[in-house]
């Protein structure tokens, strides 16, 4: 009956013209970093829109160092993204040089590919069909999860904790480094408040 059935899938007209070809996905490779801002790579979280209507999260990571960044924007527009791009990152830390995204509109425009040239950034993407391939998917699942253990009067208003919850993530070891990302990134370890409420030397 099995051979049956399958003589009768592959001769079936209607059924050969109607089933497209599965698409192959293309071979993973290990990305591979030396050093800090060497690879920087971006996403969009999206979220439930918080009391101020703004419900996209841009996350930036450095891939070597781990250090994360995370922008509350009003939209995902190409415009918007450049503008947070240099202003919260490039400024502070310094120009990668290569920008990892995804294949999305928003990191794919005129304009993102204008500001690479012009700061002298080399523009790669996400293998296709493979959205695991941008590693700041990683530090997505654990902002998510920083997030949910708010109290349920502040996720209203998580806006507000992004940038500290992402300062604490930051300042925390990471498992694969077994340094913090702050100290791999600034090359010292971060004076915290508990630092001062103790009154131990400042690193």
């Amino acid at each position: 009956m099995v051979m049956d059935v399958e003589r009768k899938v592959r001769t079936c007209g209607r059924c050969v013209r109607r089933k497209a070809r599965l698409e192959k996905a293309a071979p993973l490779v290990n990305i591979r970093t030396m050093r800090p801002l060497e690879l920087l790579c971006m996403d969009y979280l999206s979220l439930e829109a918080d009391k101020s209507v703004t419900k996209d999260i841009l996350m930036i990571t450095d891939h070597f160092t781990k250090f994360a960044v995370a922008i509350p924007t009003p939209n995902q527009k190409a415009r918007t993204v450049a503008k947070c791009l240099w202003e919260n990152f490039m400024v502070h830390y310094g120009i990668p040089e290569k920008l990892h995204s995804d294949q999305g509109p928003d990191f794919e425009s005129r304009t993102i590919k204008e500001l690479c040239q012009v700061a002298g950034i080399h523009k790669v993407r996400t293998t296709p069909y493979h959205p695991r391939g941008n590693p700041v998917e990683r530090f997505n699942r654990t902002l998510l999860d920083m997030l949910g253990t708010l109290q349920n009067q502040d996720k209203s208003g998580w806006r507000d904790h992004v940038r500290p919850l992402v300062h604490a993530y930051n300042c925390t070891r990471n498992e694969v480094t077994g340094y913090t990302p702050y100290e791999l990134m600034l090359g010292r370890q971060p004076c915290l408040p508990v630092d001062i409420a103790f009154k131990l030397p400042m690193p």
